[in-house]
C-alpha cells in the first residue's frame, strides 16, 4: 500500500509544481467533469444495446409466434408469369 501511496504523492506533486498549475490563485479548487464526448459517446452505447434487446427479444417473441400459428407467417404462392398476348 505504501507504494501507491508515494506514487500518488509523487504525481500530486509534480503537478502542482508544473506549469498545469501557474496562475491559479491560492485556496483554488480544482475540479474535473467528464468531457461531453464521453457522455454522448455513453448515451450512444446505451441506445445501441437497448435496440439490440428489443430485437433480440422481437425476435424470439416473432419465432414463437410463427411456432404457435404458422398459417400467419405461411409463405403465399408464387403467382404466374404474365404472357404476352401475341399480335
Amino acid at each position: 500500500m505504501s507504494v501507491i501511496r508515494r506514487c500518488v504523492k509523487n504525481m500530486s506533486y509534480a503537478i502542482a509544481n508544473s506549469r498545469a498549475m501557474d496562475g491559479l490563485a491560492p485556496g483554488t479548487v480544482i475540479t474535473y467533469k467528464t468531457a461531453p464526448w464521453v457522455i454522448g459517446l455513453t448515451i450512444a452505447n446505451v441506445v445501441v444495446y437497448a435496440f439490440i434487446i428489443v430485437m433480440a427479444a422481437y425476435m424470439v417473441l416473432r419465432a414463437r409466434d410463427a411456432k404457435r400459428y404458422p398459417e400467419k407467417y405461411a409463405q403465399p404462392k408464387p403467382r404466374k408469369a404474365h404472357t404476352e398476348i401475341p399480335r
